[in-house]
């Protein structure tokens, strides 16, 4: 980035995704998942092609790349019997290019959709590639053309220094410039002679001047083709996970399996010494006492405690420092993909947050740094009785079911106040709009759950055998 106030504002996330997004259809490969290319969305066209070739950098394979392009898309609508692929009796869709397609010089001469072609370049066109004399008035100038066929450039020699000849043919006529002085341009225009490979035709000097000008072919041009760019390969950082700042780059072994052998670690044994612990306990503050957790639970809270040291995975010294149970927010909203609110029905309480844990959220980061261990996911204050909530273990680096506590009781949202009335919501016509009408609500579903209990308890009276002809209680 140019601006350097610019680059401050970046976040690492942005800088992974910039580094590695080419990457991403050679690892689509690489586990057999079958994908699309399309240009949808793209900012400019143009760069579709050239953001193809990039990935073929990043370790696409060619033949991948162009099934993407043809065979897959076919396979997707259906259409497969009829394009896609070249072979009788299907449609005749193709193009013709001067090489390979992925090469970044690759030229497309024609293209073709069900037998009408579109005609670019001239399949057949003249390779004028070679040494020249070219002679204005009493001038001679030397000049050389090269590169590809379909896209010739060269130099052009005045008196002992060489410019660029900028270069377009078609159909036999060659347009030039080239600068001969320090901000003066020559244009010349010709018509090439394929018996006498010369070019005859008129130019203008900068100052408007018009003039004469005839280019002899000399001898082909002998210097060594370039040789072709040697597909090297890009090496890039590793995957962070979470894919943004704080996350941990992982080894190769896979994301699932790194993430769960860290979850697995934390049931190391490790000894915290000399610390001022907070116990909360009757005793409350412990001046320089050790603490000895095995298994993910506290085994013993002493002074001096003197284990083997074989048993510990960690010994870390905490003199000066304090400890203290983790902190545990009873009320919160983070880690939540847009899943705090359903607005639809004064009760939601069908949703449940446990289905919208987002664990890429920084936030989980942020709140461990803070000493929150253990937090419980709400839904919003929008309803009355709102979603299912959801406790989590704030456990950075891992996914959204390792994230949930264990057997944790089951609680859901209830809400009074501005919000259920939508006081302070979008507004809109959904009943209540009144606490008079939020009272109503919690009366209305009450007595529903009453007698809704009252028909399982009695439908779970009847017998095995008469409960094949009686219908249970619906769901509420």
């Amino acid at each position: 980035m140019e601006d350097p106030f610019d680059a401050e504002q970046a976040s690492l996330a942005e800088l992974k995704h910039w580094e590695m997004a080419p990457c991403n259809a050679a690892e689509m490969e690489k586990n057999g998942i079958q994908f699309c290319f399309t240009s949808a969305d793209l900012k400019e066209r143009k760069d579709f092609l050239p953001n193809i070739r990039k990935a073929i950098k990043y370790g696409l394979s060619e033949k991948t790349a162009l099934k993407a392009l043809t065979n897959n898309p076919a396979a997707f609508i259906n259409a497969l019997p009829q394009v896609g692929a070249l072979r009788a009796g299907m449609f005749a869709d193709f193009f013709i290019s001067n090489k390979n397609i992925f090469e970044d010089d690759a030229v497309i001469y024609q293209h073709w959709v069900n037998g009408q072609g579109n005609i670019y370049d001239d399949i057949n066109a003249p390779d004028i590639r070679g040494n020249y004399q070219m002679a204005i008035a009493d001038k001679n100038y030397k000049v050389t053309i090269n590169g590809e066929i379909g896209k010739p450039n060269g130099t052009v020699k005045v008196d002992t220094t060489k410019y660029k000849l900028s270069i377009n043919f078609k159909n036999n006529l060659a347009s030039f410039s080239f600068d001969y002085d320090s901000a003066k341009t020559a244009r010349l225009s010709g018509n090439y002679n394929e018996i006498s490979k010369a070019i005859d035709g008129k130019g203008q000097w900068v100052d408007g001047n018009w003039f004469d000008f005839k280019m002899s072919f000399v001898s082909a041009d002998t210097a060594k083709a370039k040789p072709a760019d040697k597909k090297e390969k890009i090496n890039y950082g590793k995957v962070y996970y979470p894919f943004s700042a704080y996350g941990s780059a992982l080894p190769d072994e896979g994301l699932f399996k790194t993430a769960m052998q860290k979850f697995k670690n934390r049931y190391d044994a490790i000894l915290i010494k000399n610390a001022t612990v907070w116990t909360n306990e009757g005793d409350s503050v412990l001046k320089e006492h050790d603490v000895y957790i095995t298994e993910g639970k506290i085994v013993r809270i002493a002074p001096n405690i003197d284990a083997p040291k074989l048993a510990f995975a960690k010994t870390i010294d905490a003199k000066g420092m304090h400890l203290t149970p983790g902190i545990i927010d009873e009320h919160s909203h983070i880690a939540l993909t847009a899943g705090v609110n359903e607005w639809a029905q004064a009760s939601s309480a069908e949703v449940r947050m446990g289905d919208v844990i987002n664990p890429e959220d920084i936030n989980i980061y942020r709140q461990l740094s803070g000493g929150v261990t253990c937090a419980q996911l709400l839904h919003g204050s929008a309803n009355p009785v709102g979603g299912q909530s959801q406790l989590i273990k704030l456990r950075w680096g891992l996914n959204a079911e390792e994230m949930k506590y264990d057997k944790a009781p089951s609680f859901i949202k209830f809400a009074l106040g501005e919000n259920v009335k939508q006081g302070n919501g979008p507004g809109g016509n959904r009943f209540p709009q009144t606490r008079m009408g939020v009272e109503q609500v919690y009366f209305d579903i009450f007595t529903r759950a009453k007698n809704y209990k009252k028909q399982m308890d009695d439908f779970s009276k009847v017998s095995p055998k008469q409960k094949g002809t009686v219908i249970a209680p619906r769901k509420i």
